[in-house]
């Protein structure tokens, strides 16, 4: 592998490490750095996308690697990503202004985090010697619009129907009004891609993949449910940058 595409892997990892700095950022909105841990961690909780990025390493920049990419960050001291390379969650620690955060992929980054408004932006220096610096813009607000854990006894052996679909990014034919997804409880299921017929939950997201050769597919993040119906958020993983926002409706197999 060239050291092009090790960088690409490996900054990867450590954008979705990063994110669990932001929760410790050093503000930009006047504090003097006295600031409770906590106070920071609720300005960075939520999703957010990264919109400008440049990392520098052996000698060379580049620019716009992480553009497209999301994280969500928790207070619980985790984070989540859609960066399949980074392996989708990660931990992190806060000690005053100085956040260690790790991947569950392995690597160790260290990032100043500022705020202004919505927008977000890390300064830092991953163990292998990158710099980088990126800037998010705030999708979700998680105080007020928590992400629920998927569990296995919520969604195996169920159906759902879907009653109505959003396309953020990217496209997918497969989806639309009245398509029928299932996750059986033998770990199959048949969802919108003909590659799609296994699943698993990680990190409180269902991942899909394809059984014969554990080829990542898509990741779907629970964001709301009221009795039978249930909001997910759809993503791709790999090369594939499709975003959705789906409304299901539940129904028994």
């Amino acid at each position: 592998m060239n050291k092009k595409n090790q960088f690409k892997i490996y900054t990867f990892g450590m954008f979705a490490m990063i994110i669990s700095i932001l929760l410790s950022c050093s503000n930009d909105d006047g504090d003097d750095g006295n600031l409770k841990d906590s106070d920071l961690v609720n300005k960075a909780i939520g999703t957010w996308m990264c919109t400008q990025s440049i990392d520098t390493g052996w000698g060379t920049t580049y620019q716009n690697l992480m553009v497209g990419k999301e994280v969500t960050i928790y207070k619980n001291g985790t984070y989540t990503s859609t960066a399949q390379s980074f392996g989708y969650t990660g931990t992190y620690s806060v000690n005053g202004n100085q956040i260690t955060a790790k991947s569950n992929n392995g690597g160790t980054f260290v990032i100043t985090v500022n705020f202004s408004d919505d927008t977000m932006t890390w300064n830092g220096t991953a163990s292998n010697g990158v710099t980088f610096r990126y800037v998010f813009l705030r999708e979700v607000d998680t105080n007020h619009n928590i992400t629920i854990p998927i569990t296995i006894d919520k969604v195996a052996g169920t159906s759902w129907s879907v009653k109505s679909y959003t396309i953020e990014r990217g496209s997918n034919s497969s989806i639309q009004n009245g398509k029928i997804i299932q996750f059986n409880k033998d770990g199959s299921c048949v969802v919108f891609h003909s590659m799609e017929n296994a699943w698993r939950i990680s990190g409180g997201r269902i991942e899909t993949y394809y059984r014969q050769t554990n080829e990542p597919m898509f990741v779907y993040t629970l964001l709301s449910q009221n009795d039978n119906e249930i909001t997910v958020r759809m993503n791709g993983t790999l090369d594939d940058e499709l975003q959705a926002t789906l409304v299901l409706v539940m129904k028994k197999i």
